[in-house]
């Protein structure tokens, strides 16, 4: 029966296509306003999903199946993978998208564009389950696709709303940037394997058919399309201004959706990335750790001033996308796919519970016009605090720990293992998070109310809202438990493993001609491996570093109490500074001139969205000045010169042609042949006695030609005479008969 499932995994993407196109042909008269189809569709999908994930967790073999799309010369597949990481992503983006759904209920109930939203949602939940499944790039690129789309159009779903409608062209944009990369990716994997199916490609990959700068091109596309999707620095600036959509598109967004992908792009392309490890100047994981962990930190500073409730988890969610690439890039990938795991359900949680606030406190989304929030709204408090003893990742090592403990505490360890100086920086992000979420905590539940609207209007919000926050609740609190089984049984039922071991494969280039011309003009011979063109020869990646078990053991300890003590540092300093309101902390920081400017700097994010403006404007500047150097240089100066060169020029060939090739050329041949034709017509008497004496004369004069003149000439010189002696004897005689017949 689970077989079943595996074999038809189709269905989990294709029902909320089919719930999409019918609420977007009947709208608001579909069941339930448009809601009902939509949310009926995900449940069957995350049962569906749950049925996938039931066949890989009970021994199922790895399955791959797809048509073929076209055939041109060689044949190309849509071809789908169900394997042990495919499941799983299945079964989280259902059932958080079916729970976002659910929530949608009440926090959409009276817009009027009720139906839209749930057809929108659909689409977009299964343009990333259709990602999910795909083991072919075209089909992939297609719902990555698909998936920029849909945010698009979420983020701008409040379009009349002119900071959503820039919100949306921004993430388009911004994301488009990235996605360049990932065209150019694809278009190199084809060119060097000749195959857009996962399976061959790295199977190609791993035997070392690929050379080294490829590799490194390719897995930098990789990354590129990951850091515009997953919002890395420096293309992260469309993510905080996402917060313009509905909040339930937020959290669908930063937990399973829009940002997922970029970081599962990277760790289903693992065998590429890992590839280029141990290669010198083109070891793409370096750069995707250090970018990773630069934008962990980068991001946690901004999110300590930030004032809206929903762009301090912006930020957050970009800080913990940088962990994530972290993971990846020091080689982690259990770890970094297991924290894009547990982080979906408690950022999930984190805002779906901002919205309950939001909706509670009458749309108001500003936390210093907030607090004392716990009493009237019990229910978000619990849950929207477990997700955030999630997000700081609390923690015993060694014993248990929120969801986010267990994954966080892997990916430190592991880059503590590789570089220091990453780990450190992970470190002091994993101080900066519960800072900044005790001070959000404090200013919206903590406390007295500080503005008397929000105090007046602040209630419970209903129980379609507060079911998934506390189903999300029991995730963010028991999934971190799992972790060392789902890493074994996640290895084991990975569907891209290869016979070829790295290790074994000679990592030497081979001798090419080029290289063997090279040293016989250099008058020795050179080693394998050596020469001009060495560099372009495909080598087989270093094997991973590999650590022993107790040095893995050990250093997840160490860095477990380390990054533990910095989260009670970081809640405590949070309690010092905000447990009393902001009033003390606002009067601190503007007695204090560093910490006013420090507190400038990061309200304004570093100043990065006005630095981009600026370049922007830069641009357009250096776009009128070439526009005018097209118009006043190119167009008048070449352009209109040149025309007006060939206008003088076609002048003086038109007089040419007219004063010359005509009147000499032209009107001579005619006029002359007019002339002969006169004399002739004259010479045309019609008297036989005329025509005799003519030919007598002729004779007399070919005879005296030839007695005196030779050749060519006497014949010439006889015809003039003959034809001249005809035209004047005609002559007379024409002007005699025409004075005969006058009366």
């Amino acid at each position: 029966m689970l077989e079943f499932f595996a074999q038809t995994a189709y269905v989990i993407p294709a029902l909320p296509v089919v719930a999409f196109a019918v609420v977007i042909c009947f709208g608001d008269r579909a069941p339930g306003r448009g809601a009902g189809l939509p949310i009926a569709a995900m449940t069957v999908s995350t049962m569906w999903a749950f049925g996938v994930l039931g066949y890989c967790l009970t021994g199922g073999e790895p399955l791959s199946y797809g048509f073929e799309w076209a055939n041109v010369g060689r044949s190309f597949f849509f071809t789908i993978t169900v394997d042990a990481a495919a499941a799983t992503m299945l079964a989280m983006v259902s059932i958080v998208a079916l729970l976002v759904m659910i929530y949608s209920t009440g926090y959409m109930h009276d817009d009027p564009l009720y139906a839209r939203f749930f057809a929108f949602l659909a689409l977009f939940s299964s343009s990333m389950l259709g990602l999910v499944l795909s083991s072919n790039l075209i089909l992939l690129f297609m719902c990555w696709e698909l998936v920029g789309l849909m945010s698009y159009l979420l983020i701008g779903f409040w379009f009349h709303k002119p900071e959503a409608a820039r919100a949306c062209k921004k993430a388009f944009l911004t994301t488009r940037l990235g996605d360049v990369g990932f065209n150019i990716a694809i278009i190199a994997l084809f060119v060097a394997t000749r195959s857009l199916d996962l399976r061959e490609i790295f199977t190609k990959v791993t035997a070392g058919e690929v050379a080294p700068p490829m590799l490194f091109l390719i897995s930098l596309g990789l990354f590129a399309g990951a850091v515009g999707k997953s919002a890395q620095f420096p293309l992260h600036v469309w993510l905080p201004d996402a917060m313009e959509g509905p909040t339930p598109v937020s959290a669908l967004i930063h937990a399973a959706t829009m940002v997922a992908a970029g970081v599962w792009l990277i760790y289903r392309m693992q065998p590429v990335i890992q590839a280029t490890a141990g290669m010198g100047p083109y070891d793409a994981m370096k750069w995707i750790a250090i970018i990773g962990g630069f934008t962990a930190l980068f991001a946690a500073t901004i999110a300590i001033a930030q004032d809206d409730i929903k762009r301090v988890l912006a930020y957050s969610t970009i800080s913990q996308l940088g962990y994530m690439m972290l993971g990846l890039g020091v080689g982690a990938f259990f770890a970094g796919f297991f924290h894009l795991l547990t982080h979906a359900f408690f950022k999930a949680l984190l805002f779906l519970g901002s919205g309950s606030v939001i909706i509670g406190c009458h749309h108001e989304q500003d936390m210093k016009k907030m607090g004392g929030l716990a009493k009237v709204m019990p229910i978000t408090f619990v849950t929207f605090t477990i997700g955030t003893l999630a997000l700081m990742g609390v923690g015993v090592p060694g014993w248990y720990g929120f969801s986010g403990f267990h994954s966080k505490e892997m990916i430190l360890a592991h880059a503590w293992l590789e570089s220091p100086v990453l780990a450190w920086m992970g470190l002091a992000g994993a101080f900066l998070t519960p800072f900044y979420m005790t001070r959000l905590i404090c200013l919206t539940f903590l406390g007295k109310t500080r503005d008397p609207h929000v105090a007046e209007h602040a209630h419970e919000t209903p129980a379609n809202m507060t079911v998934p926050l506390v189903i999300l609740a029991v995730f963010a609190l028991g999934a971190g438990w799992f972790a060392q089984p789902f890493e074994a049984w996640l290895e084991e039922g990975y569907a891209f493993h290869h016979e070829t071991d790295p290790a074994e494969v000679r990592r030497e280039p081979k001798q090419t001609p080029m290289a063997a011309g090279v040293a016989t003009l250099g008058g020795g011979e050179a080693p394998v491996g050596e020469g001009a063109d060495a560099w372009m020869v495909p080598v087989a990646p270093l094997p991973p570093k590999v650590h022993s078990h107790e040095a893995h053991h050990a250093a997840e300890m160490a860095v477990g109490w380390i990054a533990t003590g910095c989260v009670l540092a970081g809640v405590l300093l949070g309690l010092l500074l905000w447990g009393r309101g902001p009033d003390r902390t606002a009067a601190m920081v503007k007695r204090s001139r560093p910490l006013g400017l420090a507190r400038t700097v990061l309200a304004n994010k570093y100043y990065i969205d006005e630095l981009y403006l600026f370049l922007a404007k830069l641009a357009i500047e250096f776009m009128g000045m070439v526009a005018r150097f097209d118009l006043h240089v190119l167009d008048r100066v070449f352009v209109r010169g040149w025309a007006w060169l060939v206008l003088q020029i076609k002048t003086v060939v038109g007089w040419f042609d007219k004063q010359f090739i005509d009147r000499i050329l032209v009107h001579a041949g005619p006029f002359a042949i007019y002339v002969l034709g006169g004399v002739l017509q004259m010479a045309q008497t019609g008297s036989v006695h005329f025509y005799a004496l003519v030919t007598a004369m002729g004779a007399l004069v070919l005879i005296a030609s030839a007695l005196f003149v030779e050749g060519i000439l006497n014949i010439i010189l006889a015809l003039v005479v003959m034809v001249a002696l005809a035209g004047v004897v005609g002559a007379s005689l024409f002007r005699r008969q025409r004075k005969a017949v006058r009366p």
